[in-house]
């Protein structure tokens, strides 16, 4: 059972406010410049620039003025999905915004957008009610975080005052995000020469593999659908087969669940290679049963008549590291530096193989760089590199966490906690822009993101405000 959300708290109201205007990823105008009018209507300066993202500052309180300022950040736009045969408009219609009987608030149909609405609600009232001692405050509403870090990326960081930052886009009340990974698509182009093969043609496709993110390191060790298909398809060439056409994998981000590809083989080798493709499916099925128990490789006759190329192609995607490459050396439980090979396509004769290497620490990721470079210069392969984002470095001497500890134990009487992500977050550029940042995030509980079953715990959305102004009143 549920009932319609009637808000009782200032920062409810706030999410009730932006929960009807539309604002979902690259269609955050709207909100952007009600954000603008209404801060502006209370005195407040606000400077948007042409992407949309809004710095919204507030002077220091009473008898606050000579402490440093301090940065909050959270992002403006949502996922927009929504349940088959629900008829929302997320560019016209508000969110339908409900309870459930457990008091976690939710969008009827719909994602709920508390990614990141709960931080830009929490701004808000800082922004528009005086009843918090704080510094100086430099509210940053950004875009675009959900489709690549975009308003972030292009925000101009030079006009920033503060160099202490809270950043509300992670969650669990306790739990700060100390590191997160940068990344960089890197695109291998290699091409092959035809083969006049004769034989039959026959597809190989492999399947149930689990996958998952490729910033996890659970995810990067087990199977690799694209790796499996080209171990087989490397040792198919040596029975003369030719290769028509190859795919695997969704996103340079995900671990690829599945692969194919059209071969042709001659016909007296048809045999050996059924045992040779026998003979992978039972390795990789032994070498992944626990992390893949339902993965399955099989070679069936396919549809014959295009044109095959040289196999050996298949050496390149081989080849390339893909996995968890190192630990960090000060926290051996954190993944320091990996490559995914995410998405692999072969189509008249031209293969492609898309990476996404991931590390906080620049070094790491150009040493990992410059390996798949020579990788694919010794197979001839040319190599494209975009989609680059920064990561955020461990700081050891963080003053910003060691006060988020000291208010965490205070208000929810338990120890705080550390999480190292291996995901990019907006916060990675601004550590790096800004000379000497120290930043600290924080968040309430909720579930289910970027999904219509996505909800917000309504008593941990409170309290966690009420943390989070502790937390200010601390730096004041």
């Amino acid at each position: 059972m549920s009932k319609v959300f009637i808000p009782a708290t200032g920062i409810e109201k706030r999410f009730a406010w932006l929960s009807a205007i539309p604002h979902g990823s690259y269609h955050e105008k709207p909100l952007s410049d009600a954000i603008c009018a209404l801060t502006r209507a209370a005195g407040l300066e606000a400077i948007q620039d042409s992407l949309g993202n809004v710095l919204v500052r507030k002077p220091a309180a009473p008898g606050c003025e000579g402490k440093a300022p301090v940065l909050l950040q959270a992002h403006m736009d949502m996922v927009c999905a929504k349940e088959s045969g629900c008829n929302h408009d997320f560019l016209r219609d508000p969110l339908d915004l409900r309870v459930d009987d457990e008091g976690n608030l939710f969008a009827q149909g719909t994602t709920l957008g508390s990614d990141d609405g709960y931080g830009c609600a929490y701004m808000l009232e800082l922004l528009l009610t005086d009843n918090v001692q704080h510094p100086e405050l430099e509210c940053l509403f950004t875009v675009q975080e959900e489709v690549g870090l975009i308003g972030a990326a292009n925000f101009d960081t030079s006009i920033l005052r503060s160099r202490r930052m809270i950043s509300m886009d992670s969650g669990g009340e306790y739990v700060t995000t100390v590191s997160t990974a940068g990344g960089c698509r890197m695109t291998m182009t290699l091409n092959a020469a035809p083969a006049p093969v004769e034989g039959k043609a026959f597809r190989l496709e492999v399947t149930g593999v689990r996958g998952g993110h490729s910033g996890g390191l659970e995810s990067l060790r087990g199977a690799n659908a694209i790796k499996v298909l080209c171990h087989a398809l490397l040792a198919l060439n040596g029975l003369g087969a030719g290769l028509i056409e190859a795919s695997g994998g969704e996103a340079d981000n995900a671990v690829p669940r599945f692969a194919s590809a059209r071969v042709r083989i001659p016909e007296d080798r048809i045999g050996e290679a059924r045992a040779i493709v026998d003979a992978h499916a039972a390795r990789a099925a032994k070498l992944y049963a626990v992390t893949d128990p339902d993965f399955s490789m099989k070679l069936e006759e396919a549809e014959d008549g295009a044109q095959a190329y040289a196999m050996g192609c298949a050496a390149l995607p081989v080849a390339l590291f893909n996995g968890a490459y190192a630990m960090d050396p000060r926290r051996t439980d954190v993944l320091a530096l990996s490559c995914n090979l995410g998405v692999l396509s072969f189509e008249s004769g031209v293969l492609q193989a898309q990476c996404m290497l991931r590390s906080a620490n620049p070094e790491y990721r150009d040493w990992l760089s410059e390996q798949l470079r020579a990788t694919a210069a010794a197979f001839g392969a040319d190599v494209a590199v975009d989609s680059d984002y920064p990561g955020m470095e461990y700081n050891p001497e963080s003053e910003m966490r060691h006060l988020f500890g000291e208010v965490v134990r205070e208000k929810l009487g338990r120890e705080p906690e550390e999480s190292a992500t291996h995901g990019g977050m907006e916060i990675g550029y601004f550590s790096r822009r800004v000379p000497d940042l120290d930043i600290v995030t924080l968040g309430p509980n909720g579930r289910g993101a970027h999904s219509p079953a996505e909800s917000l715990d309504l008593a941990s959305f409170n309290r966690m405000y009420g943390l989070l102004t502790a937390l200010i009143e601390r730096l004041a």
